[in-house]
C-alpha cells in the first residue's frame, strides 16, 4: 500500500468522480448527500479517529465518543447507498471503501463489552461491523468506558 505519513496516499485527495459517486442518499428527511461525499466523508472521518489513538483524553481538541457515533453514521448511511447501485457500481464503490474499512477495523476491536451499547441504546443500529467496534484506545475509547461505568 502506497502511503504517505500515516495514511493511504489515495485519501489525501477527494475521490475521482464516478457516475456512482453522484447518487443522493438521504441523512433524514432534510439532509441528502452524494455516495462520493459520503466516501469522502468515511475516509476523513476514519484518518481523524486514527490519529488520535494517542491523544491525551485531556485535550479538548480530539474526538470523543459522539464524533465516533457520527462516522458511523456515516457509513451506514454509505452502506444504505450501495443498494441503489447497479450490480458493477456497486461492486467498484465496495473496492473504494474497503481501504478505509479495513483500516479502521486494524485500529479498532470487538466490543465485547457492550460500551457502544450505553452511548447508542437509543439509537437504531444496524448488524453491521462498524456498530460492533470499538477503538483499540484513545480518547473515543476512554469516554466509551466513561458512559459504561454511569
Amino acid at each position: 500500500m502506497e502511503e504517505h505519513g500515516l495514511l493511504p496516499r489515495r485519501w489525501m485527495t477527494m475521490a475521482s468522480k464516478k457516475q456512482w459517486q453522484t447518487v443522493s442518499v438521504a441523512l433524514n428527511p432534510y439532509v441528502s448527500l452524494s455516495m462520493g461525499e459520503l466516501l469522502d466523508g468515511w475516509r476523513s472521518h476514519v484518518r481523524r479517529l486514527s490519529v488520535e489513538l494517542d491523544a491525551e483524553t485531556s485535550d479538548r481538541a480530539t474526538w470523543g465518543a459522539h464524533d465516533y457515533a457520527a462516522a458511523l453514521h456515516i457509513r451506514e448511511a454509505f452502506e444504505r447507498g450501495l443498494a441503489l447501485l447497479q450490480a458493477q457500481d456497486r461492486a467498484d464503490a465496495k473496492r473504494e471503501v474497503a481501504d478505509s474499512d479495513q483500516y479502521l477495523q486494524t485500529r479498532t476491536e470487538p466490543d465485547v463489552g457492550g460500551l457502544l451499547n450505553e452511548l447508542l441504546s437509543a439509537e437504531a443500529t444496524s448488524d453491521s461491523w462498524w456498530w460492533h467496534r470499538v477503538p483499540k484506545r484513545g480518547p473515543v475509547r476512554d469516554e466509551l468506558e466513561s458512559y459504561k461505568r454511569r
